[in-house]
């Protein structure tokens, strides 16, 4: 996110949307693994909303260590898409995105939202 203040809207708009199909995937993956049961799926769904929404301590972390990783993995297959300031270990993306944007966005790709 090493831009000018002019250039920040699109590049939040595109972080969002990536973070947003990212967490898709990761959300999937765990609801994946739950078979039959509507209180694990709940506990689950929520967890993983607090996690992405919330201001924890373990979001916190998520946001620093799990988040950078999934996105590196998900679109970085010709180089790495971050700059040298967002690669170093700890950057946080979190006042980059709007999260009720995010919340929306994570809407409109998942079906089971």
């Amino acid at each position: 996110m090493s831009a000018t203040s002019d250039d920040l809207q699109p590049l939040t708009l595109i972080l969002t949307e990536m973070i947003s199909r990212t967490a898709k995937t990761l959300l999937n993956q765990q609801l994946r693994a739950i078979t039959g049961d509507t209180i694990a799926y709940t506990t689950a769904l929520v967890g993983f909303l607090n996690l992405l929404l919330g201001n924890s301590e373990e979001s916190m972390k998520f946001w620093k260590i799990r988040i950078p990783i999934e996105l590196q993995l998900k679109f970085g297959w010709y180089g790495p898409i971050f700059s040298e300031k967002e690669s170093r270990a700890g950057y946080d993306f979190r006042p980059y995105v709007l999260r009720a944007d995010l919340l929306l966005s994570l809407q409109v790709h998942s079906k089971r939202m």
